[in-house]
């Protein structure tokens, strides 16, 4: 939702490709940190009628927001999608990718995200079951 190089926020363009992806699907709300807070984009949610769950600017405005249960809610979402990029980035593709092209990126990110599902699924506890089944 960002306008290139900017930084301001621009809801619209990127609402317009989320449906045209979609069929016409509107989100119910969307979601963002205080990068993507402006006017612009508030009042673009209002008037698609799309819940306004992007982080404030405004500590005094945060503040307020806070004490909405949805809100809430979408922030935490929010904090866990992005702490799970940096793992996946930080830990498991490297910056900048150490390949050149998109065939040969798109091949690495693929490789980088196998790795990370099975180093996900290595540190799940075993269910009982599993373990029952093993050892009769």
């Amino acid at each position: 939702m960002r306008e290139s190089g900017t930084g301001h926020a621009v809801a619209g363009r990127s609402l317009d490709r989320y449906q045209a992806a979609r069929g016409g699907q509107t989100p119910a709300e969307v979601t963002g940190d205080r990068g993507f807070d402006s006017k612009a984009n508030r009042k673009e949610l209002e008037g698609r009628k799309i819940y306004n769950g992007i982080c404030p600017k405004a500590p005094s405005a945060l503040k307020e927001r806070m004490r909405e249960r949805r809100f809430v809610r979408l922030q935490q979402r929010r904090s866990q999608t992005e702490a799970r990029i940096a793992i996946f980035k930080n830990g498991f593709l490297g910056a900048p990718l150490p390949v050149k092209g998109y065939a040969h990126q798109n091949l690495q990110v693929a490789w980088a995200v196998l790795t990370h599902n099975l180093w996900c699924l290595a540190r799940q506890p075993r269910q009982r079951t599993v373990e029952a089944a093993v050892i009769n």
